[in-house]
């Protein structure tokens, strides 16, 4: 995670109207505008990275219930015990 300073990124800053002793806040509109759309373009790339995914989890998944072992490698059978040859 970034550690950002989005009061510095919005030019955000507060000052007092003295006509009216209220504070009066003001932000960079063009700055959040920004932000929101680095945002989006997260959150739209983590969607896509997501169902990226799951189509893997799907394709596994499936490839494992109907792939024969490549190998054949079965379970051991226990020893059966060797006849001595008669002399």
């Amino acid at each position: 995670m970034t550690e950002r300073n989005f009061e510095k990124e919005l030019n955000h800053y507060i000052y007092n109207d003295p006509e009216y002793g209220e504070d009066i806040e003001n932000i960079d509109y063009r700055s959040l505008i920004c932000i929101i759309t680095e945002l989006c373009d997260r959150i739209e790339q983590l969607e896509k990275d997501n169902e990226l995914l799951k189509s893997y989890a799907i394709d596994w998944k499936d490839r494992d219930e109907y792939v024969e072992d490549p190998w054949n490698l079965q379970p051991r059978q226990p020893m059966q015990p060797v006849k001595k040859p008669q002399l």
